[in-house]
């Protein structure tokens, strides 16, 4: 059990030196008393050797870093570290090895100065970490959640989302979150070709794996879903054209069709509408998103089938959503 290692560890003071290290670690100067200034010394190492204590002790007890004890020469070197503080990043060199060996990065779009070659394990740790601190929730899904970078949103206005896998297991029949962002730069790949029509998908910029971390970093869009319109978080503007809109709709489904591309997810809340005054600039009115069951469908087969395993998973057919999204777009654009 974890516990054996904290009890063999040993347990001695801090040494001067580690203690002067983890001061300069969180940018405090030493601790002075001119009543007593050895005494607040001691009490000061105390404090610092009890929270990295408590620090390892948090480590040791998630089950993700099991291996931290289960395995021989892991646990000999954190059981042989002469102090708490060294025992304590000894545990945190080994996670951060581990998780290094699931890192996986994929740069889909246009990102200036980004290539795979220059891409820092650490730094993207950090990235992580302060979208982490800093998010802003602007939609949620089944199993992921899509954010802002607060900070970054205050400072420069909101250029990229996060779409941040959750936790939990990741439901049946839907894309790995790296296949996903795949995906979606191919349908938007070939939706871009389309000038002739108002609707496109938003386009991907990378996507990173780290541990049980799973993101995908795309353009923020102008817009909401019609679910969002449905319930009062939109509007529909008076130059949207709905019966235009639905048409170039099933148009660009039949185009993606044809070249053997199913979204299998289409309903309210993965149609998104812009929003402004007036007509966008580039022409397109509405987005097609969330790719997490699309892909190509095998010749011959039923392209809203398919088989994992010993379960076969059943999608939405993509032509169901026209009628229905007219329906609701004229009620709701009558409304407003």
């Amino acid at each position: 059990m974890y516990t054996n290692i904290l009890n063999r560890i040993r347990v001695g003071r801090l040494s001067k030196s580690s203690f002067d290290i983890l001061n300069r670690q969180v940018n405090k100067p030493m601790p002075e008393s001119p009543e007593n200034p050895k005494s607040t010394i001691e009490k000061t190492e105390v404090d610092i050797e009890k929270e990295t204590w408590d620090k390892l002790d948090e480590l040791l007890e998630d089950p993700e870093n099991a291996f931290l004890f289960e395995h021989d020469v892991n646990r000999i070197a954190i059981e042989e570290a002469p102090t708490a503080l060294e025992a304590l990043k000894i545990a945190n060199d080994l996670i951060d090895k581990r998780l290094e060996a699931t890192f996986k990065l994929s740069v889909l779009g246009n990102v200036e100065g980004v290539e795979p070659i220059s891409i820092n394990i650490e730094g993207v740790r950090k990235v992580l970490e302060s979208i982490q601190a800093n998010q802003e929730k602007i939609g949620e899904g089944g199993d992921a959640i899509v954010v802002i970078h607060k900070e970054e949103s205050e400072l420069f206005g909101a250029e990229i989302c996060y779409k941040i896998a959750k936790a939990k297991a990741q439901m049946e029949g839907r894309n790995p979150t790296l296949v996903e962002a795949e995906v979606q730069e191919e349908f938007f790949r070939e939706m871009q070709e389309y000038t002739d029509l108002c609707i496109r998908a938003p386009e991907p910029l990378y996507a990173i794996k780290y541990g049980k971390y799973e993101m995908i970093g795309m353009e923020v869009l102008q817009a909401v879903s019609v679910k969002d319109i449905v319930n009062g978080k939109g509007y529909i503007s008076s130059w949207f054209n709905v019966d235009a809109f639905c048409d170039q709709l099933q148009e660009l489904l039949n185009r993606l069709h044809s070249n053997h591309k199913y979204h299998r997810d289409l309903h309210r809340g993965n149609i998104m509408i812009h929003q402004s005054e007036t007509e966008p600039e580039d022409g397109k009115w509405g987005y097609v998103i969330d790719f997490g069951y699309s892909g190509y469908a095998i010749l011959g087969s039923d392209p809203y089938k398919r088989d994992v395993g010993d379960k076969t998973f059943t999608f939405l057919k993509d032509d169901d959503i026209v009628s229905n999204l007219r329906e609701t777009l004229n009620r709701y654009g009558n409304a407003n």
